[in-house]
């Protein structure tokens, strides 16, 4: 499974035809039950009208800056 950190790239669940992966942000751990069988992830959006979302600063990202503001959704 994906350490805590890591960004991956999966089906987004809020598109029926599953041909528009989306990153997400795992934030999963060893302490969580069954770390090497389930991870819990949170979704990136540049949306930031939604309530309650977290903008992820430039510095945050080691490779890969998508090249406008982020922001991930818990």
């Amino acid at each position: 499974m994906a350490d805590r950190g890591t960004v991956i790239w999966a089906p987004d669940p809020f598109k029926t035809d599953g041909g528009n992966p989306r990153p997400w942000l795992v934030v999963s751990g060893e302490r969580m039950p069954y770390p090497d069988e389930e991870t819990i992830a949170v979704a990136f959006t540049t949306q930031s009208h939604h309530v309650g979302s977290f903008a992820v600063p430039s510095e945050a990202w080691v490779r890969g800056e998508p090249g406008q503001q982020s922001y991930v959704l818990p």
